[in-house]
């Protein structure tokens, strides 16, 4: 089963994400984050598989707080999660090596595949 941090300012959106995730994609949440700077820490003690992340936050955004796991430890995949799909985000999560880029409004028709695809 793979392990998955969500990071997402929205508590709804988190706890809608997360019956989704485990009751469809059967994936097991082992933490939840509010913001970039709390996943960051939260992604370096629990050391998930796999971390959906809110692009737009408070405090450092998600590209951010990806880049800065990512550097700490490249084996975690970072998919990030936006209602802002902007071709320019898109870019700049591809040039720092992040693992996906994925519209809210998608979510629930792709993150299966995404996340089974990495």
């Amino acid at each position: 089963m793979v392990n998955v941090m969500l990071v997402d300012d929205s508590a709804s959106f988190r706890m809608a994400a997360e019956q989704f995730v485990t009751e469809v994609c059967g994936l097991n949440i082992i933490g939840q984050a509010d913001s970039g700077e709390a996943a960051v820490e939260m992604a370096l003690r629990l050391r998930p598989q796999v971390i959906l992340m809110d692009l737009a936050m408070g405090g450092i955004n998600g590209i951010e707080a990806g880049r800065r796991i990512k550097a700490a430890d490249e084996r975690i995949k970072v998919v990030i999660l936006t209602l802002n799909n902007g071709r320019e985000y898109r870019e700049l999560a591809q040039s720092l090596a992040l693992d996906g880029f994925v519209s809210k409004t998608d979510f629930t028709t792709v993150i299966c595949a995404v996340i089974d695809a990495l």
